[in-house]
């Protein structure tokens, strides 16, 4: 793969800044961005829907142009999103903390802010692989690259299960909590980030594992 060729699938020659990765999430515009320099060529797109997650790619080249080397990040204004939005959400939990201050209400809060704050990273790191695989394949369906056959991503390896068998009795019993006690104590808006963290956790991960069983069966079927 040379220069040249990743050089094509650049649409808008913007630079790699925050300002620009800002201005880009709001708009309608979904061609394809990038940042060209000596030996190496950024280039990035967002996809419907999910327009602050979409990976930038820097592509180095030796000498001779050829390509050498293809690492990804997320786009800057993302990472900012990502960093702030926790604990944006966390806010009626850290203030219901803090309101009289009782040691064991603090203790739960706490927990409940670490453990939440495991499943939205998780949660982040499962968009971003999702978005980093799609774009990967469509970029090798532009310049017609074959990719090379591996095996299959396990979804039931033993540190998925291990993760699962962690955090899905944790996110029921966040339900639960929410539902049978902090709700009836009228907590309404204390329940709103746990059951939107957890519910976007459950939805994000059971839907890839229904997606791989169907891929899996599509598969079978071929053979």
């Amino acid at each position: 793969m040379t220069r040249l060729d990743i050089q094509k699938l650049i649409k808008v020659k913007k630079a790699d800044t925050f300002w620009n990765h800002f201005v880009y999430a709001f708009a309608t515009n979904y061609k394809v961005n990038g940042e060209v320099k000596k030996n190496i060529i950024k280039i990035w797109q967002k996809r419907t829907l999910r327009g602050i997650y979409y990976p930038v790619f820097t592509f180095e080249f030796d000498n001779q142009n050829q390509l050498v080397k293809i690492t990804d990040k997320l786009n800057s204004y993302g990472k900012v999103i990502q960093s702030i939005f926790p604990f944006v959400f966390f806010l009626p939990l850290i203030y219901t903390g803090l309101t009289d201050f009782e040691l064991k209400r603090f203790f739960i809060c706490g927990v409940i802010i670490l453990v939440l704050f495991l499943a939205i990273s998780l949660l982040n790191n499962k968009i971003y692989q999702y978005e980093k695989k799609e774009h990967l394949e469509e970029f090798r369906k532009t310049l017609n690259i074959k990719e090379e056959e591996k095996a299959p991503e396990k979804e039931w390896s033993m540190k998925m299960i291990l993760t699962r068998l962690f955090i899905y009795p944790i996110c029921f019993a966040f339900i639960l909590l929410t539902i049978f006690l902090i709700i009836p104590e009228g907590g309404f808006f204390i329940s709103i980030p746990i059951l939107g963290i957890v519910g976007a956790y459950l939805y994000s991960d059971l839907k890839l594992i229904f997606k791989h069983k169907k891929t899996e069966n599509n598969s079978n079927r071929i053979i």
